[in-house]
């Protein structure tokens, strides 16, 4: 089994590296500019992680406790992911009139 697992993830590490190549950052010869100027949106005052954390704590403790608390913790973990999700949404763009 141990096999089996070491198998699958050097298979798609060999899959992933054949579809993406190299980077920037493994020619010895780069330069900073040579990178992706766009690594995505980066939001530091965000405290969303906070409540997901701590509604995915309760999850793992309701586990080993009770049913109703992983329950809570579910619906709370919901609610949580959805505020951070949606958290720079403003709702639908209104036509100028």
């Amino acid at each position: 089994l141990t096999g089996f697992l070491a198998a699958l993830t050097s298979f798609y590490i060999l899959f992933a590296y054949r579809r993406v190549g190299n980077g920037p950052e493994d020619i010895e010869t780069a330069e900073i500019s040579d990178a992706d100027a766009d690594y995505g949106f980066y939001s530091p005052g965000s405290w969303w992680p906070l409540p997901v954390a701590f509604s995915a704590a309760v999850v793992a403790l309701g586990m080993i406790y009770a049913v109703w608390l992983v329950l809570l913790g579910v619906v709370a973990l919901l609610i949580s992911l959805g505020g951070w999700t949606l958290e720079y949404y403003r709702g639908p763009r209104l036509p100028e009139a």
